[in-house]
């Protein structure tokens, strides 16, 4: 009975410690940016390889990090002559 009862404060001890540790970390996330907003043009080709900046632009990465992003695109589609 009595080792149930140390075992059972140990636990909740632990737990009480995890908790109180994440809600800690929590308050010091960084809650974005609040500077002035610099805007930059990204040149790129429409490949795969640039899948990451789209996402990154729809995930609004940008704009919470201070950053006006503006895509230049060239067509590189081979045009065939017969």
């Amino acid at each position: 009975m009595k080792s149930n009862k140390k075992l059972i404060l140990l636990i909740l001890g632990v737990v009480i410690v995890i908790f109180g540790a994440a809600f800690v970390l929590w308050l010091r996330l960084p809650k974005g940016y609040f500077g002035k907003m610099e805007s930059i043009t990204i040149g790129y080709s429409p490949f795969e390889s640039t899948g990451l900046l789209w996402i990154a632009e729809d995930q609004h990465f940008f704009s919470r990090n201070g950053l006006n992003v503006t895509g230049s695109g060239e067509d590189y589609t081979m045009s065939w002559k017969r």
